[in-house]
């Protein structure tokens, strides 16, 4: 399965970048607020830092024609391989089959019912990003929503890139569930690597050879000696 980072935050996607197993970067305009710099660098930074990975960049407007317009900027800019986010509405609908008509890679993104789903998929797009923690806070049951979507995009190319995720329990629940990507904030990438057992164990084998060999060395200073 597929790890994106959901954030336009430089040193957060560099550092996690270092340790986990990400192929990517997914940002909002919302993340691009939070971030509280010129959105345009933001997003060449991005780029840069990522290379080839994917990245997806959603567009603004209310109409197809302002969504088609921005689309081409951005792929202009950051590349043919950009993935671009367009709400799963009847003007987005309509921008991207005009999208995916000049090889556009679309992520269908406010994903909240399975209609949605169906609909995007016939379209072609690329991804559906269904939002779980919200969808769960209108009263739903996000895994259910979630399945039914991946039974619907079975005879299709299209793939479930699951976001919305305010938990490490959310985001293994859904993985679980077998979808192909999902991505994370580095709020949650942190809480992935935060087991209090596992730093419990750690600690344990690092003292029981600091005890055995009489001293704080390393496995390497006594293979040395």
């Amino acid at each position: 399965m597929k790890l994106l980072i959901d954030s336009a935050d430089l040193e957060a996607i560099t550092n996690i970048y270092e340790y986990a197993p990400v192929c990517g970067v997914t940002t909002n305009p919302t993340i691009l607020k939070r971030a509280g710099k010129d959105p345009a660098e933001i997003l060449k930074q991005i780029r840069k830092i990522i290379a080839e990975d994917e990245m997806h960049v959603q567009v603004i407007g209310e109409t197809s024609e302002e969504y088609v317009n921005d689309a081409l900027a951005v792929r202009e800019v950051l590349g043919e391989d950009v993935f671009i986010k367009i709400p799963a509405t009847k003007e987005g609908y309509k921008a991207m089959k005009a999208l995916k008509a000049q090889g556009f890679h679309i992520t269908a993104t406010a994903i909240y019912y399975v209609s949605q789903a169906l609909l995007a998929s016939g379209i072609g797009v690329d991804y559906i990003a269904p939002y779980y923690n919200r969808i769960c806070n209108e009263g739903m049951d996000g895994k259910e929503v979630i399945l039914s979507m991946k039974k619907v995009l079975e005879e299709t190319d299209t793939k479930i890139l699951a976001a919305s995720f305010k938990t490490e329990k959310q985001a293994a629940e859904v993985a679980a569930l077998g979808i192909e990507a999902m991505t994370l904030s580095p709020a949650v990438f942190a809480q992935l690597c935060d087991h209090e057992k596992i730093d419990e164990v750690t600690r344990t084998f690092n003292n029981d050879f600091y005890e055995l060999t009489g001293t704080h060395s390393h496995l390497k200073d006594v293979l040395k000696t």
